[in-house]
């Protein structure tokens, strides 16, 4: 039988992406579990260190499967709300609610979803110090460049984990590819709930060959780098310090921006969608190209008049 386990996790397990991996991140194979997408990465984490005894606590605005898969596996869960635009996160305050509530596990995006702001990794380290008795899981999915991830400090602290995929960069969501960067000990625990069927061979495949085309990668992150500068530069309204593919931007007045964009041909995600934003007139928006930003600029110009 254990034979059998062991082959049916191996069978999840690309060898190929996984080298390709830890090349990328600079750590070992024994760092890494490859996950159907980020979503199921939280899943697998909430199952293994999450229950109807444990807490969790989830800073808002942020990622909703988050508060989903902690649900799920019947956690209780604090919120800690940031009110105020452009809702930094406060990693004190946050510190602080996780240890007069004894909580178990701290769920962090970062950059953050909706903002798109990156906390500063020094910072980010240092709270990993301070919260060293509990699970910190920082959901990197929004990283663009590798000096701003906390993926070489799965080695150094046991109670990191970091989650990343391949969907947000690369435009490809539908692959559901992601992976988990931890220490050898975490990565034997969450192997133990991953189907051997949890990724298609397809989604594999093709993640393998997007990562041998650096051609592609480096013109994917040209030009989504050129399309948010043009947006920080020309957008006539609000928009959060964004580092990432997405941001939050916040309307004028009483007309919904959300609407008003809509009836435009522009999709976005309402920000009232978010936790904490329920009373906001605001959006997230997906950057992407030039093409798509330079619209949206000028739609906005006129929502202004």
């Amino acid at each position: 039988k254990g034979r059998d386990e062991e082959r049916s996790y191996t069978l999840s397990q690309d060898e190929k992406l996984i080298r390709s991996i830890a090349r990328i991140e600079n750590l070992k194979k024994e760092n890494i579990l490859i996950t159907a997408g980020a979503d199921a990465a939280i899943h697998h984490i909430a199952e293994v260190f999450l229950d109807d005894r444990k807490t969790a606590v989830i800073p808002t605005p942020s990622f909703s499967r988050f508060e989903f898969h902690a649900k799920v596996v019947g956690s209780k869960i604090i919120f800690i709300g940031h009110q105020t635009f452009p809702y930094s996160f406060d990693l004190d305050k946050i510190t602080k609610v996780a240890k007069v509530n004894q909580a178990e596990v701290i769920l962090l995006a970062n950059p953050n979803n909706p903002t798109g702001e990156l906390i500063d990794k020094k910072r980010l380290e240092r709270f990993i110090i301070e919260n060293k008795e509990r699970l910190i899981v920082i959901d990197e999915v929004l990283v663009e460049d590798r000096k701003d991830s906390l993926g070489e400090f799965v080695s150094l602290y046991k109670n990191l984990v970091v989650i990343k995929s391949f969907s947000k960069l690369f435009g490809v969501p539908g692959l559901r590819v992601g992976y988990v960067l931890a220490n050898p000990q975490l990565v034997r625990l969450f192997s133990k709930t991953v189907s051997p069927y949890e990724i298609s061979s397809l989604s594999l495949f093709s993640v393998k060959r997007i990562l041998s085309d650096r051609k592609y990668i480096g013109k994917v992150k040209r030009e989504l780098k050129k399309a948010r500068n043009l947006l920080k530069k020309h957008l006539s309204l609000p928009l959060t310090n964004t580092s990432a593919s997405l941001g939050l931007i916040s309307g004028s007045g009483k007309t919904s921006l959300f609407d008003y964009l809509s009836k435009h041909g522009i999709l976005t995600l309402d920000g009232k969608s978010f936790r904490g934003l329920e009373n906001t007139n605001s959006v997230r928006i997906i950057i992407n190209n030039v093409s798509d930003i330079k619209k949206l600029i000028r739609v906005i110009k006129k929502y202004n008049k």
